[in-house]
């Protein structure tokens, strides 16, 4: 497995399911993100609300890149 550079974690938090508890739903995804890295690796993925609205991305540089 290449060596990991830099993780970048990009939330856009401009949308409904942010504005009543807005670090609920960041929480939220995050722990999601957390389980998806243990269960399937390091891909670079797409994060999505509560209401299912892409919000965000998460972008992984590795020492070949």
């Amino acid at each position: 497995m290449p060596n990991i550079e830099h993780i970048t974690i990009k939330i856009e938090t401009g949308n409904s399911a942010f504005e009543e508890f807005p670090a609920q739903e960041i929480a939220r995804i995050l722990r999601d993100l957390a389980g998806r890295f243990e269960r399937d690796g390091l891909p670079p993925v797409a994060l999505r609300d509560f209401n299912g609205n892409l919000c965000g991305t998460v972008s992984i540089r590795t020492d070949d890149d």
